[in-house]
């Protein structure tokens, strides 16, 4: 019978040798070492952040929401305001304004939106760019933005659920057309957003219940039309557009005041 001796280190399952109990862990990497403490750096300025913020008052927080929005629809002339305002502190942080109100210039009348979600991201703003995600709630219809901006350029991601157009009244407000539409789908833009030459990026959207009243858009007279629905797909780069495919109306269905379908491509202006 022969005696076998073990040493300090016992064997895993795998044969290999292991550190006994009570041994020093191996020491960290450099690169581990700079993970750790940029980590607890980003951590301490989250932290930071959130405690700041929770302590300011609702009419502090309420103008500094507003400032930023008021200041992305200058151009257009639109004044914003909100009955209230809160931080929420889920998985983030997020600016909630409620019962918004955006004031265009008149004729238009003042547009409502139930709530407006503002959530900032940390790293773009790291990166010396502004960030982050917005959501716009109107009854039962939602729709998203991721951005990051840089100066005049800027990067939007949107995604849109059964967004009714009207009743939001985007489409009179940022394409300057009165009408209204049930539109789902989403798609991304990149650029100088006043500059269309220099826009990237694509849309898919479908879209119900369209509506346009009589109106006069670039010096034409539209006459009011209804429409049961429509398809957009479209692509943008390097100042050229090409509408992949564009429909309107249901052959065939009476109730369609414009059948049409669409196909080409686009030469972007400089300018908007």
């Amino acid at each position: 019978m022969t005696e076998s001796t073990l040493d300090s280190s016992t064997l895993d399952q795998s044969g290999q040798a292991s550190p006994a109990a009570g041994a020093s862990p191996p020491p960290l990497s450099r690169g581990q070492r700079i993970l750790r403490r940029t980590g607890w750096t980003l951590l301490g300025l989250f932290a930071l952040i959130v405690f700041t913020l929770a302590k300011l008052p609702e009419a502090r927080l309420k103008n500094f929401v507003l400032g930023h929005l008021q200041n992305a629809l200058a151009s257009r002339g639109v004044i914003a305001s909100a009955t209230k305002a809160h931080l929420s502190l889920g998985l983030g942080v997020t600016y909630v304004l409620e019962g918004v109100v955006l004031t265009p210039p008149a004729p238009d009348l003042p547009i409502k939106i139930d709530e407006v979600d503002l959530s900032p991201s940390l790293l773009p703003l790291l990166l010396g760019r502004a960030g982050g995600t917005v959501v716009i709630q109107q009854a039962d219809t939602e729709l998203t933005a991721s951005f990051s901006s840089k100066g005049p350029d800027a990067r939007i991601r949107f995604k849109a659920d059964k967004v009714n157009l009207g009743r939001m009244g985007l489409l009179n407000l940022f394409v300057g057309i009165r009408g209204s539409g049930i539109v789902t789908g989403q798609g991304s833009i990149q650029g100088n957003l006043s500059v269309p030459s220099t826009w990237n990026g694509e849309g898919r959207l479908n879209l119900t219940k369209i509506s346009l009243e009589q109106q006069n858009i670039q010096g034409f007279n539209i006459p009011g039309l209804s429409i049961s629905e429509g398809t957009v797909d479209l692509h943008f780069e390097g100042g050229k557009g090409q509408i992949r495919k564009l429909t309107f109306g249901k052959p065939g269905y009476p109730n369609d005041d414009l059948v049409a379908s669409v196909t080409g491509d686009l030469q972007l202006n400089n300018s908007l």
